[in-house]
């Protein structure tokens, strides 16, 4: 097949047995790859019930057809399970340059079962794999993880490609239930716990090196749509500033229009928001600018702070980007941007999620100011906003499970219903998911979508409100008409099901999505699905791709369904529903609960979902071809 290496590995840790099997072209033109791909393996081969963090649970690494072909912005990889933290579909995708050698070691995805007998870690280098001895790694940070696989594999010095790690720190290894799986040290899939997962499994990492070639149908005119992308990403203003300020440029653009969470999302807009800003980071403690595999862009940002109190801060690490920067800065009032640089150091360090650790820490300390936590339940931390003493040790407690640590390890949901006492109301998730650092009663879609999508309260299941607030956006997929962000008609839930639809196509080709969904000519839907086919003969319309998206979706609510969920776990934390918003340019706004229920009918209707259940109809499910997801 072009554009696809044919084949899965797979790994059974418990058995210690490696085999190799076909990826059929059925699935290829049905899923491509990445959210579709795995979505179909998981409902196929996981158990309803199972225990996230048993042996039941499976772990799949998916790539998409662009990886390792040289057209750029493609390198992103997915892993999905089913989730210790929400217990329904878990997912998380990442940039670097994991998927790229994974496909040039030949595999189109990587299954990972059982559980070791003492921890392991896997090696790949193109037909060699191997399930070799991880006890000498276990316990280590992440960093020095990737420095000793490079020493085991003979080389001189670790290099984020050569070899090519995923692995979990510390906090997986403790089953602590919002722990990221790491790549580079420094780049996470984080979302969901499924560090977790690995960590059960008794798996610390995953090395790959690959050497083989990915053969594309038309290999010329990839090249030049190869060209045209990397021109538009050299000359479009946007894209340039995008390079310059990393994704933390974004916090002056959502300052402006009062979007920036602060305080535990009780406001939109924050007075240190130029101290956390991309630009004063540039200015101040960048070292240098970092990118994924066959990227022009270099979003990624690496300081570097030798001296001061948070001093030594590493440029292996990272830095801080969007999300990190407003959940462990502006939402917990905290406008120290070396402060921030240390927290995100930590988090990257141990293997946790940025967002669920801050927003966690952020409920934390709305609690211990309305007098429902204590000192005393806190371990004597002083848990008061900007404190940054209290986040860095609550930081550590959380990924070593020590102490009051042990319960927000549980994540902010399981924590809240233990606690009590009112607390419930200030833990900011869905579904058990923690919210995403965007204010959805500022872009009123995306509270429909972090209620509807499937993972749980998610930033990357639809565009943003603010992208729609022109005419002709995407009018080959059906989003034609400006719609102002505040609006709740059924026209917006329209624009949210046909977007939902198209990132799952995105998020199965594994297109980089942090540049924009909406508004370059490589997001275009008839440029990419030329691209598709330029690389995998498939000859896929939009339309069509329209279809994959959609199946996908469906079969991942399928999986929801099967575990139990039903339309009662579509909401949105009572803050959004009751309290409006006190500042910035949507002053006044909130989603109220009549708006909230009838955007889910028209989202049920327009779906063909059942309006009692929120789950897919009988005659939608035959429509996808997914007769086998049907209750039996």
């Amino acid at each position: 097949m072009y554009g696809y290496c044919g084949k899965i590995l797979r790994i059974e840790l418990s058995k210690r047995k490696i085999s190799v099997e076909p990826l059929s072209e059925t699935d290829a033109r049905k899923y491509l790859g990445g959210r579709g791909l795995a979505a179909k393996m998981l409902f196929d081969e996981l158990e309803p019930g199972i225990d996230p963090l048993g042996p039941l649970n499976k772990l799949v690494f998916a790539t998409g057809p662009f990886a390792a072909t040289g057209f750029p912005l493609n390198s992103r990889w997915l892993v999905a399970a089913k989730s210790p933290l929400t217990g329904i579909w878990g997912e998380a995708l990442c940039g670097g340059s994991f998927s790229v050698q994974l496909r040039k070691a030949g595999y189109d995805a990587l299954v990972v079962e059982g559980v070791a007998s003492s921890p392991a870690y896997v090696s790949i280098i193109d037909d060699n794999v191997e399930i070799k001895n991880g006890t000498h790694l276990w316990g280590k940070m992440t960093l020095d993880t990737e420095v000793a696989i490079a020493q085991d594999l003979g080389l001189k010095e670790r290099r984020e490609d050569n070899p090519s790690v995923v692995c979990i720190g510390p906090a997986g290894e403790k089953l602590v239930k919002i722990a990221a799986i790491m790549h580079t040290a420094h780049r996470a899939a984080g979302r969901t716990g499924l560090g977790a997962v690995m960590g059960s499994k008794k798996l610390k990492a995953i090395s790959v090196r690959g050497t083989k070639r990915i053969p594309v149908a038309d290999a010329k005119r990839l090249q030049e749509m190869t060209r045209n992308v990397l021109t538009e990403c050299k000359s479009d203003k946007t894209l340039v500033s995008f390079s310059n300020y990393g994704q933390a440029g974004i916090v002056d653009v959502l300052q402006e229009m009062g979007m920036l969470p602060t305080k535990n999302f009780q406001r939109a807009t924050f007075d240190g928001f130029e101290a956390i800003s991309g630009r004063t980071m540039a200015n101040t403690i960048l070292k240098k600018k970092g990118t994924c595999s066959q990227c022009p862009i270099a979003c990624k940002r690496e300081v570097e702070v030798k001296e001061g109190p948070y001093a030594p801060i590493h440029s292996d690490y990272g830095g801080p980007e969007y999300e990190t920067v407003a959940s462990l800065g502006s939402l917990l009032l905290i406008s120290d941007l070396e402060a921030i640089s240390k927290e995100n150091q930590l988090c990257n360090a141990y293997g946790l999620d940025t967002i669920s650790t801050g927003v966690i820490i952020a409920w934390v300390m709305e609690c211990y100011e309305r007098g429902i936590i204590s000192k005393a339940d806190l371990d004597g931390i002083e848990a008061t906003w900007g404190n940054v003493a209290a986040v860095l040790k609550l930081i550590e407690k959380i990924a070593t499970r020590e102490g009051v640590g042990d319960l927000l390890a549980e994540g902010v949901k399981k924590a809240a219903e233990k606690i009590g006492g009112g607390s419930e109301r200030y833990a900011m998730h869905v579904k058990g998911l923690e919210i995403p650092l965007h204010e959805p009663r500022a872009k009123k879609g995306l509270g429909l979508s972090y209620a509807t999508a499937p993972k749980g309260a998610c930033h990357m299941q639809a565009f943003h409100d603010p992208d729609v607030e022109r005419d002709n956006v995407a009018p080959e997929i059906g989003i034609s008409k400006a719609l102002h962000r505040h609006d709740t008609s059924r026209n917006k839930v329209d624009m949210i099901r046909r977007s939902q639809d198209w990132v799952a196509v995105t998020n199965s080709l594994l297109l980089c999505t942090s540049p924009a969904w909406v508004g370059f000519n490589y997001t275009k839907p008839t440029f990419l699905a030329e691209a598709i086919n330029a690389t995998t003969a498939l000859k896929l319309t939009v339309d069509e791709l329209m279809i994959i998206g959609e199946r996908a979706n469906n079969l991942c609510r399928c999986f929801n369904a099967r575990e139990g969920m039903t339309r009662k776990e579509d909401y949105l934390p009572p803050r959004f529903v009751e309290e409006s918003l006190p500042d910035g340019p949507s002053k006044g706004q909130r989603i109220s609960k009549e708006e909230l229920t009838n955007m889910l009918e028209d989202y049920y209707e327009l779906r063909g979902w059942n309006k009692e259940t929120g789950n897919p109809g009988r005659e939608k499910l035959k429509e996808l071809g997914l007769e086998f997801a049907l209750p039996s």
